[in-house]
Formats: C-alpha cells, sequence, structure tokens
C-alpha cells in the first residue's frame, strides 16, 4: 500500500547504470591466507574479478541530421542556467538510457504515433536532465561548492571502476556498450558527491530539516501521529481465479495470494472490472457491519483483509501526513480519535476499513530507532522531493536548435 518516494531517483537511476559492479570469487573463496600464499591468493582474486569486454557489443555513436552526419566532438545539446553545458555524449547517454526504461521500440510502430510517441520522448529525456542537474543548481542556491578534494574524490571512484578491467580502454569499452564515455561517468560521481553534500546541509544534524530523536517522541503525542488498523477489501480480492490457480490456493501466503489475485484481475475487461468492484463494495459492507456490531478488528482484519502489510505489522501503522499512502487513507485515519472507527474508504486499491488506535507508547519506545528512521525518511523525501522540484521548475534550459530537427533514427 506504500507508495515510493525518492529525494534521488534520476541520480539513481544513473549511477546505477554506469558502476561496474565487482564479481565474487569463482570458487567462493576468500583471498586471506598464511603468508606463504596470499599475495598469489589475492592475485587471483584480483584476476577472477576482472570484467570482460570482449563480447560486449559497442553501438556507433552517430548523430545524422537531413540526411548528413554532424561532429558532435563539441557539440553542446543544452545549457542550463547559463552555466552547466550537456554534451552531445551525456545527451545520448540520456536518451538511450529513456529508451531502454521505456522499452520503445520506433522501428515497429505506426508512423503517426511514433511521431508523437518520438516528442514525448525527448520530453522525458530532458526532464530526466533537468532532473540530474536539479543537483548542482540547487547545491548553488545552496552556497554548496565542488571543491579540489571533491575532485580527487571523483578520481578514486574512476579509479575503482577502472580497476575492475585489464586496461583503462577496457574501462572506455564498458561504458561505451552503455552509451557513456568517462566523461559522463565522472559528472555523475560529482553529481552524488553533492546530493550527498545537499543532503548533509538540509538533513544533517544542524541542518535546515533536521529534527532529533527526542523531537520526534514529542511530535509522536501529538494528533498529527496515529497509528492505524485496516481491512483492506480490494477489488482483485474479488476477482475469479483459473483451475490451476485456485489449486493449493488456501496453502499461500496472503503475498502470494494478492499476487495470483492481482494477476487475475488485471486480465479482466473494463466491463468485466466494474462488476468485481461493486463484488468488493458488497463483501466490504458485510465486513463494516461486523465491525459495527462489535467484532474483533483483529479477528476481522486476519480473516478479510488482503493487505500483506497488516500481517507482517499486526499493531498497525505509524503514519503522518507526510506517509506516501494514497490520500483517501490518509485523509479518513486523521479525522478518526483515537479508538474509532472508519466507514468505508475508497481508493484506487479497494475498500478500506480504518481503526485508529491510541498510539502504544511501549511499541513506540521499544522501537523508536526504526519508528524514527521512518518519520525522518518521510521529511527527507517531501521537502527535499519539493526542493528538487521547484528547483526544475525554475530552471532556465537553452536548447540547441538541433533538438527541433531530431527524429527517431538521428541518434545511434
Amino acid at each position: 500500500m506504500k507508495k515510493i518516494a525518492a529525494f534521488a531517483v534520476a541520480l539513481i537511476m544513473a549511477a546505477a547504470n554506469l558502476t561496474a559492479c565487482s564479481k565474487d570469487n569463482k570458487d567462493g573463496s576468500s583471498s586471506g591466507g598464511s603468508s606463504s600464499t596470499t599475495d598469489n591468493s589475492s592475485s587471483q582474486a584480483a584476476e577472477d574479478q576482472k570484467i570482460d569486454v570482449d563480447d560486449l557489443v559497442i553501438p556507433e555513436k552517430k548523430l545524422v541530421i537531413d540526411g548528413e552526419e554532424v561532429d558532435t566532438d563539441e557539440l553542446v545539446m543544452m545549457t542550463i542556467n547559463d552555466k552547466y553545458q550537456v554534451s552531445f555524449d551525456e545527451f545520448r547517454y540520456f536518451y538511450f538510457l529513456v529508451i531502454r526504461n521505456t522499452q520503445m521500440d520506433f522501428e515497429n510502430i505506426d508512423e503517426e504515433f511514433r511521431k508523437e510517441a518520438f516528442k514525448d520522448l525527448l520530453s522525458t529525456v530532458e526532464l530526466q536532465i533537468k532532473n540530474f542537474y536539479s543537483y548542482m543548481t540547487l547545491a548553488d542556491e545552496l552556497g554548496i561548492e565542488f571543491t579540489a578534494d571533491d575532485e580527487n574524490e571523483v578520481k578514486v571512484k574512476q579509479q575503482e571502476n577502472a580497476s575492475m578491467f585489464d586496461s583503462a580502454e577496457d574501462c572506455e569499452t564498458y561504458y561505451q556498450s552503455l552509451y557513456a564515455t568517462t566523461e559522463v561517468v565522472n559528472n555523475t560521481f560529482k553529481q552524488e558527491i553533492i546530493y550527498n553534500k545537499i543532503t548533509d546541509k538540509l538533513f544533517g544534524e544542524g541542518g535546515t530539516y533536521y529534527v532529533s530523536q527526542d523531537d520526534f517522541l514529542k511530535f509522536a503525542k501529538t494528533d498529527d501521529y496515529a497509528q492505524v488498523k485496516h481491512i483492506l477489501i480490494s477489488y482483485a480480492s474479488q476477482a475469479e481465479l483459473s483451475d490451476s490457480d485456485k489449486e493449493g490456493f488456501d496453502d499461500l501466503s496472503l503475498s502470494e495470494k494478492v499476487q495470483l489475485k492481482d494477476a487475475a484481475y488485471a486480465a479482466l475487461s473494463d466491463e468485466d472490472k466494474k462488476a468485481v468492484n461493486e463484488k468488493a463494495k458488497s463483501e466490504a459492507e458485510k465486513v463494516l457491519a461486523k465491525v459495527e456490531s462489535g467484532g474483533d478488528f483483529d479477528e476481522l482484519v486476519k480473516t478479510y483483509g488482503w493487505d500483506p502489510g497488516m500481517e507482517q505489522t499486526p499493531e498497525g501503522y505509524f503514519v503522518t501526513e507526510r506517509t506516501s499512502f494514497v490520500p483517501e487513507f490518509l485523509d479518513a485515519a486523521f479525522k478518526l480519535k483515537p479508538g474509532e472507527n472508519s466507514k468505508l474508504v475508497e481508493s484506487s486499491y479497494g475498500y478500506h476499513i480504518i481503526k485508529r488506535e491510541p498510539v502504544d507508547e511501549t511499541y513506540l519506545n521499544d522501537n523508536v530507532e526504526t519508528l524514527y528512521n521512518d518519520y525522518f525518511n518521510e521529511i527527507m523525501n517531501t521537502e527535499g522531493s519539493a526542493l528538487l522540484n521547484e528547483t526544475v521548475e525554475n530552471m532556465k534550459v537553452e536548447n540547441n536548435e538541433i533538438l527541433d530537427k531530431l527524429s527517431y533514427d538521428s541518434i545511434s
């Protein structure tokens, strides 16, 4: 039920695609040993961890506009805030990153649809680049500088990557297989360092949005912090399973049951989904009647609920208005007083019956570190994302006129 909100989505996405990962030793052994064998075993381990580039496919780098190839060596595709220049190499990396993530195949779609799809693709690429440079832009606004020590850290990171290959040329080949270059990778390392500095300044001790554990414990005693349980009658729970899926269904975990039901629901037509949704509402009304007639809420959760999270955390969820739950759930939860139950609350998942409990102070104190971290991460995500979104909205971007001339087959 919880949505993922990440302060560093664009940065993580870019870095994850560019960083070479070390391999485990092929025999599973460590490189330790007696003084007479350590050098040999360490050397062998290093060799075993080398990344082989012989079988990698290296795409040819090319830009063709109006049938003519364009020299891309010094080509700047975008300029951000009159300061940051996005090279063709960097633009090309994000271009193919978006294509891979969207699995767009321009060769095999209708020509008219292709034009609109390509416009959408370029808009997504530009947004990813703006998100990526939002860290540098926000750092400028916060007075954060990229220092000589930071430059050295980038070099160390690059050397760590390069150590996974037989040569610097092999490392570059690996990058090229991902439509990247050493310069593009180093820029990712630079953004990562800046991101960490921003996080420290905003959320580190003494930072703008820093909250201590003691402050959290005080907050947890206010009405703005809630412990809630719910019975979810999901739409999908009422979908009919195939005969094969019915076999052994009762022996599955709730998470496994939910997966099968979700798949069955997704396969339905819109008309059939409407009918199943009505069945879910009818079932939810029956469960609500049991709640309102004094039924044990926890037992009803176990019997009728379709949220695996309630099975994993029977004490319920500890939430604030920042928590990344569906808004209908949070709105209803915070309208309740401790001890009260809601009527049916409909969301994109189905129907919820929510009970707000008095905050269990014993549980709170016993699990304070986990609950504090959850709360602080919510602050980071909401405040950090808001700052980055505002930064992107106010960003000044000048596009090279070449962008208006691109077609789906211009870049390779």
